[in-house]
């Protein structure tokens, strides 16, 4: 399953935080998540989602959860 990266806050509304619950880093604090083996074989960070979608989209193979 690709990683892409997403927008840096909310379009809507003002961004809302829960490092009390998702650490500073969104992963808990545990920056080692980024080096299990196999994670950065799957992030584009030269791709952005929405165009990810976007492509899915018009294939007409999307299922969002």
């Amino acid at each position: 399953m690709p990683i892409y990266r997403g927008t840096s806050q909310p379009i809507i509304r003002p961004l809302r935080t829960a490092t009390k619950y998702h650490g500073e880093d969104g992963l808990g604090d545990h920056p080692e998540i980024m080096e299990m083996e196999g994670y950065m074989d799957c992030y584009d960070e030269n791709k952005h989602a929405s165009k990810y979608l976007v492509e899915r989209a018009k294939q007409g193979n999307l299922n969002l959860i």
